[in-house]
């Protein structure tokens, strides 16, 4: 019976471990300033381009555009 309490601390530590991380990384989403987050979304982008995630290859005028604009709407009040 013991065992099992331990292993339920156990489980209770890890799960408010993981709680103040998120914590943490929200906090350093909100925090963040408009060009670190943008530079963030295009190197993912060019990760995704590089191992060919994307069907085309290439990501659409017309889709870059929306994207960008929809970063400024988001980012308009910061």
């Amino acid at each position: 019976m013991g065992a099992q309490m331990s292993l339920k601390k156990e489980y209770r530590n890890y799960l408010d471990r993981w709680r103040l991380v998120k914590e943490v990384e929200e906090k350093e989403m909100r925090d963040a300033s408009f060009e670190l987050l943008f530079k963030q979304t295009l190197a993912i982008w060019d990760i995704g381009k590089a191992l060919n995630y994307s069907d085309s290859g290439e990501l659409h005028h017309s889709m870059w555009a929306e994207l960008q604009n929809k970063w400024v709407i988001s980012n308009a009040a910061k």
